[in-house]
């Protein structure tokens, strides 16, 4: 996605699945939208997105507001409260353990995210968080495997976020005098498949499968029928 202000933005369309291809303009995936100019809400309004979910704290909005452009319809739909937000960025490095504990111990919210895609109205839901890589991989994960959508495939998705954020982590880490530091940073905008892939096994024994995870979620039968008959 060639949005003016985003780096990190695609469409969940193209990508097989167990009845065809996920379809383009259902889902899109981005970072945060408080860089767009004039010009870049006009491309995203005549893309076709209709709904954007803001999946960041409280506090990141205060920080960073969103002024929508356009009859568009915006909602704040945190994955994390500020307190959690601080203790994952904490443990950034240990992916697995930080995305496992952000689905069990944030599952109410995981339900309301996955329920608002769901009900959105027609027309492209657009979801993203601050670098779009994190949170919204997440939900990205959860969205493409009710989908129906082979897990290589998904993680293959997350993986494209290391490349599209390389200049925003090059200029963090230049800014860090200290070698540790920019090590620490280097690694913070990774996203290697295995990190999905690992949370996608984990879940499974936890639960048995991802669609049980999701039933403990709140997302039932039929918020993931209609997120299904949304992509595919």
């Amino acid at each position: 996605m060639a949005w003016p202000e985003l780096l990190n933005a695609r469409d969940l369309g193209g990508l097989p699945a167990k009845n065809g291809y996920t379809r383009f303009g259902a889902v899109i995936r981005s970072d945060s939208l408080h860089r767009l100019t004039d010009v870049g809400w006009t491309h995203l309004a005549a893309y076709g997105v209709t709904t954007i979910l803001d999946i960041r704290t409280r506090r990141e909005c205060n920080a960073l507001p969103i002024r929508v452009r356009g009859a568009i319809h915006y909602c704040n739909v945190p994955l994390l409260d500020d307190a959690a937000y601080a203790r994952v960025s904490r443990r950034f490095d240990l992916e697995g353990d930080n995305y496992i504990w952000q689905l069990e111990h944030r599952p109410r919210q995981i339900g309301t995210i996955l329920t608002a895609i769901a009900h959105a109205p027609s027309g492209g839901v657009l979801v993203h968080c601050a670098a779009g890589k994190d949170r919204t991989g997440l939900i990205t994960a959860l969205v493409l495997t009710v989908a129906e959508v082979d897990r290589d495939v998904i993680a293959a998705d997350y993986a494209l976020s290391a490349a599209a954020l390389l200049p925003v982590m090059e200029e963090h880490r230049a800014g860090e005098a200290d070698l540790l530091a920019r090590d620490r940073v280097q690694r913070m905008y990774q996203s290697p498949p295995e990190a999905i892939l690992g949370l996608m096994a984990e879940l499974e024994v936890r639960y048995g499968d991802l669609i049980e995870y999701l039933r403990f979620a709140g997302a039932r039968k039929e918020v993931q029928e209609r997120i299904k008959a949304r992509l595919v």
